[in-house]
C-alpha cells in the first residue's frame, strides 16, 4: 500500500495522500517517516488540518512516555494548529481536553470539552471529562509551560486518567508451569 501511495504522491500529489502516508508510519512507529511526509503536507498544503493534528499525536504519545517539556509544548502547539484551522476537529480538540486536565490546566480543558460538546452536545465521554475537571482541585495558576515542567520534574502526571486502567501485575512465566501442562497432556494421551 505504502507504494502504491508514493507513486500516487510522485504523479499528483494531494494532501490526502501525505495524510495516509503519514498515518500509515505514524501506527508503524516509523516517526521520521511519518513527520516526513506531514511536513511535505504542510509545505504544499498548508491549510488542512492533519498533518498538524498528527504531529500532535506523535509528540504526545511522546510527552507521555517521556514527560518532556519540549514534546509536551509542541504537541499543544500542533494541535492547536490543527483546531484553529479545523474548529471540529474532534480528535484533535479531546486529546487536547485530556492533555490539559492531566497536566492541571483545568480550566483550558473544560474549555476544549466545551467545544466538542457545541456540534456533538451528546457525548458521554466528554460529559465524563467535564466532570472529572469538577471535581479536581485547582491550582493558583494554569500556566501550561509551568505545568509542563512541573511535570517533567515531578515525573508525573497532575491528574493520570488511566490509573484505572493501569496493566495487573503480569503472571511471571516458568518452564515448570509449561512442563506440568505438557505432562498432563502426554499422561491423558497414553490414558
Amino acid at each position: 500500500k505504502i507504494e502504491g501511495l508514493k507513486k500516487i504522491v510522485e504523479q499528483r500529489p494531494n494532501h490526502v495522500v501525505f495524510i495516509q502516508l503519514a498515518e500509515i508510519h505514524n501506527d508503524l512507529r516509523d516517526e521520521e517517516m511519518a513527520l516526513k511526509y506531514c511536513r511535505q503536507a504542510i509545505e504544499l498544503f498548508p491549510n488542512h488540518d492533519s498533518p498538524y493534528s498528527i504531529i500532535g499525536q506523535m509528540r504526545l504519545r511522546r510527552f507521555y512516555k517521556d514527560f518532556l517539556l519540549k514534546d509536551g509544548q509542541l504537541a499543544a502547539t500542533n494541535l492547536e494548529k490543527s483546531v484553529s484551522i479545523n474548529p471540529r476537529n474532534y480528535k484533535a480538540l479531546l486529546a487536547l481536553a485530556k492533555f490539559y486536565l492531566q497536566i492541571g490546566a483545568i480550566t483550558k480543558s473544560e474549555d476544549r470539552l466545551g467545544k466538542i460538546l457545541r456540534f456533538s452536545p451528546e457525548d458521554e465521554n466528554v460529559k465524563e471529562l467535564l466532570e472529572i475537571c469538577k471535581k479536581i482541585q485547582r491550582q493558583s495558576y494554569e500556566d501550561v509551560d509551568i505545568l509542563l515542567r512541573t511535570v517533567e520534574d515531578q515525573r508525573k502526571l497532575y491528574y493520570n486518567l488511566n490509573k484505572d486502567k493501569e496493566e495487573a501485575p503480569s503472571l511471571k512465566l516458568t518452564p515448570e508451569m509449561f512442563s506440568s501442562v505438557l505432562d498432563n497432556v502426554k499422561k491423558n494421551a497414553e490414558g
